[in-house]
Order: C-alpha cells, then structure tokens, then sequence
C-alpha cells in the first residue's frame, strides 16, 4: 500500500538565478528550506480540505446520505512532513489508516464499511467520488519556494 504524496519537481517553477542560489546553500539550510516549504503546503492542504474543496476550488462531491458532518474532519489535522532530507521532503500520513483513507478519496476507490449495533454486524460497500485530499497546483508552489527561499537566503544561519 503506498500512501498518497506529492511529488513535486521545483526546477522547473523557479528561474535560473533562484537555482543557482538554492544549490550554493549548504545542506542544512537546503533542508530547512523543504521542511519549512513543505510545511507551508500541509497548511494550505489543511486549510482546503477544512473549507471542503478541490484543488481547482469546486466543492466536494457531497455525501449520499444528507448529513451536515464535514467529511474527512481529523484528516487534515495528522497531515505531516514524514520524510526530510537535504534533497527531499514527503508530505503524508504516518498512520496506515489514515493514508487509507486519503488514498480511497483522492482516487475514488470503493471501500467496506462495517458496523456493530446491537450485536449484529452489518457491511456494505460504498462507491467514494475522488476528492483531492493531498495536492498542489504550480502557482502555489512557485510562490511557497519563492518566498522560503528568500527567506532561507537572508537569514543569518
């Protein structure tokens, strides 16, 4: 089971001089770069998946039953940077579950849902409509490594 990540080239959204000073840096300040630029796309992924929308801003595919519960409520809140080094940052979940179920809407997969009520176990399978539950689009990340890059190159450290 691999678990939902994006996968994101910088090279080509960046311009030639901003290259040229993102591999002067030494590789601590290249992996404080990533950890605070992919911190930054968790938190717009946070926000999104909180205000209930796609990456291109239409709302979700709602539920089939009517119920005002937000969907993928606590999904968003165990977002987190899971792999960092000086070349690479992975933004996802830790727990299998969790990456379970952002893969199951991200793709619109069907799943089983079980439960227990009364001592009798009930099943039945659900067709889930794809929701973007882990993304970026170009301009967002054009303007995180822009920013975190002036950042990384102007502070003392």
């Amino acid at each position: 089971m691999t678990a939902p990540m994006i996968n994101v080239d910088i090279r080509g959204l960046i311009d030639a001089q901003q290259q040229l000073q993102l591999l002067a840096l030494p590789v601590a300040k290249r992996r404080r770069l990533l950890n605070n630029a992919s911190k930054r796309l968790r938190t717009r992924n946070t926000r999104r998946i909180s205000a209930q929308s796609n990456l291109n801003g239409s709302p979700f595919a709602p539920r089939k039953q009517k119920s005002r519960r937000k969907m993928l409520r606590r999904l968003s809140t165990r977002l987190q940077v899971t792999r960092l080094s000086a070349d690479a940052a992975t933004l996802g979940w830790r727990q299998r579950r969790n990456e379970r179920i952002a893969r199951e809407h991200q793709l619109g997969l069907s799943t089983t849902v079980t439960t227990t009520r009364h001592g009798k176990r009930r099943s039945w399978k659900i067709d889930l409509p794809a929701r973007d539950t882990l993304g970026a689009d170009p301009q967002d990340i054009r303007e995180i490594i822009s920013t975190v890059l002036q950042q990384t190159l102007k502070s003392p450290r």
